[in-house]
């Protein structure tokens, strides 16, 4: 079992309740807006509720006005006006539709930042939809039917330990007339990277950072890390990808003096029976400039990811 970081990845964006489509009349004709005159398409439909700043996505059935999303400049309370360009229409027919959607307010082809710089594409921002991520833990192997899991708790960014954990995303709204659209959704963790100093002397339990006597055994010292590494496995990075590296620092060391550690022909650990040990320790020799064993006092420095607990 390893500790690791883990953060929540979540975008949310709230918009409104809508898009019926209505069939209404329209003119294009003139109006002052902000004190100047514009040519404007005004449609009428009966207590349309809608506001300044909203937008339609308007299709005109006969005059040939031009169809598309547009955003409303002024209402009253059976008419409501966009701007337009061209000549004077009379009386003609029109469906339109209040536009709730992402894909319908950003037009195809362009960018969020071009389209809505203040954040607020659909009318006044609305702040009354939530999102919340919790999270469940488990130390039992979570692939087993009998893995007991934690209730759900909120989830903040931050060191887990566990086995396995669980995610809930809990959507909510105080408005009906206001929904919710999650557009990412997920979870990173990540193992830091540490060092490690300590190790467990043989028939010991308690971690120790003393310098080590190498010994003359011609099998090599196997040494125990006091927190094992994460190295990845065949279902999670890959099976033993993230080896440690090792340093090593022999104290006081004469002429020609060196050490080697066990490896495989994949690099792995391995301790003195050939066993892989990659993740929780090595196997190491002294040696002199005759290859033959020296007993030398020395000390390691493994960088490597996760800790075990």
């Amino acid at each position: 079992m390893f500790s690791l970081n883990l953060k929540r990845l979540i975008q949310t964006i709230g918009f409104a309740a809508g898009g019926q489509t209505i069939t209404a009349t329209y003119v294009r004709t003139t109006a002052t807006i902000s004190g100047q005159s514009q040519t404007v398409i005004e449609i009428t439909s009966n207590s349309h509720g809608r506001s300044v700043g909203d937008y339609i996505d308007f299709v005109a059935l006969t005059g040939g006005a031009t169809n598309g999303v547009f955003e409303i400049k002024v209402v009253t309370t059976n008419t409501f006006q966009f701007l337009a360009t061209g000549s004077a229409i009379s009386t003609s027919n029109c469906t339109f539709a209040f536009v709730n959607t992402i894909d319908q307010l950003i037009p195809t082809g362009s960018f969020w930042d071009d389209y809505a710089p203040n954040g607020q594409f659909d009318g006044p921002q609305i702040n009354d939809t939530n999102a919340a991520i919790s999270v469940s833990t488990t130390n039992d192997d979570p692939s087993s039917n009998s893995a007991t899991f934690t209730p759900f708790n909120a989830f903040a960014n931050g060191t887990y330990k566990a086995r396995g954990f669980k995610f809930r995303v809990t959507l909510t709204s105080e408005d009906t007339a206001h929904n919710l659209s999650i557009q990412q959704l997920g979870i990173t963790a990540d193992f830091e990277s540490r060092v490690e100093r300590n190790y467990i002397p043989a028939g010991s339990s308690t971690a120790s950072s003393l310098p080590q006597d190498s010994g003359t055994n011609a099998n090599g010292l196997d040494v125990t890390f006091a927190n094992s590494f994460f190295v990845g496995t065949a279902n999670l990075g890959g099976l033993r990808v993230f080896k440690p590296a090792l340093g090593i620092t022999i104290m006081n060391a004469a002429g020609g003096e060196y050490f080697t550690v066990k490896t495989d022909s994949n690099g792995d650990f391995l301790d003195a029976a050939g066993n892989i040990v990659t993740g929780t320790g090595f196997n190491i020799s002294i040696k002199d400039g005759s290859n033959n064993p020296v007993d030398k006092k020395f000390t390691f420095q493994a960088v490597g990811y996760g800790k075990g607990v």
